[in-house]
């Protein structure tokens, strides 16, 4: 195997076995930009995530003056997301289909990717702080790998990526939440016992989303919180009251409370060719 390096006209080029390797004037990639995909207003989307509902009583005794003792009730709701992966190659139903967004010359084998995106459907809140992004929306992001971590807090992540298949460039998507509970380790335990006349924790269960024993969920939303009131005698969830018609339980309702997000802008791919023929 031979190698040569030379100069010409004040470029380096060099050459291995009898082929052009690297020249200084010519670039390495070759792209074709009058093949490019270009894409406006292209929205990429994640359904709503599998949650439960988390209900917390609690139960304070208080010295409101030396030797007299009152008893404060209180509760709180939050939605409960459960564990779950997301993406193509996952059974329904948290599949999620590979979408075809263009074709390329064949013999492509590299795709140059840039994406300008803003976020234009806001998932619900984990805990009370906003589903985190490190993405710099509205501005061009060069995607090196053609993938990207769009969505990222608490046990709850989302990405995106663009797939090469052929002459068909496809955009796949993945959601997770992770087993452990998120930001609160572990997290709520999945339980929902008889009752208790203290403080208890219940997780009562939604769509894909059981009670399990063994397993936590990640605090999302807060639904709502009461008290502590010392005027009601509990805020125990419905169907577990004890001893009181005074009880005034926290809703459970999570009408408006969805874990959909939508990212929506401009996508430019250029096809090229590592080594041009």
């Amino acid at each position: 195997m031979s190698f040569f390096e030379y100069t010409e006209d004040g470029h380096v080029i060099a050459e291995h076995a009898g082929r052009r390797a690297i020249d200084t004037q010519v670039p390495m990639l070759n792209l074709v930009p009058g093949a490019a995909i270009t894409l406006t207003g292209y929205s990429i989307s994640w359904p709503d995530l599998w949650k439960g509902t988390l209900y917390y009583q609690t139960r304070q005794t208080v010295e409101t003056v030396p030797g007299v003792f009152a008893d404060y009730f209180g509760c709180s709701t939050w939605a409960g997301l459960v564990e779950q992966e997301w993406g193509p190659a996952e059974a329904a139903p948290n599949n999620l289909p590979d979408i075809a967004i263009g074709t390329v010359p064949a013999g492509t084998d590299y795709l140059e990717v840039w994406v300008t995106l803003t976020r234009t459907v806001n998932p619900a809140n984990i805990l009370d702080l906003a589903l985190a992004s490190n993405f710099p929306e509205g501005l061009p992001v060069k995607l090196d790998g053609h993938s990207c971590v769009v969505e990222e807090f608490g046990g709850v992540a989302r990405q995106f990526e663009f797939v090469l298949s052929g002459t068909s460039v496809l955009l796949r998507r993945y959601q997770s939440v992770n087993a452990l509970g998120g930001i609160v380790q572990p997290g709520f335990l999945r339980n929902n016992p008889s009752g208790a006349a203290g403080n208890a924790e219940f997780f009562y269960p939604g769509t894909n989303a059981p009670v399990d024993g063994s397993k936590y969920a990640t605090h999302g939303q807060r639904i709502q919180q009461l008290g502590p009131d010392k005027d009601i005698p509990t805020h125990r969830p419905p169907g577990k009251e004890w001893g009181s018609s005074n009880n005034v339980p926290c809703s459970m309702d999570m009408t408006g409370i969805s874990y959909a997000s939508t990212w929506t802008g401009d996508i430019i791919i250029k096809p090229g060719f590592i080594d041009a023929p």
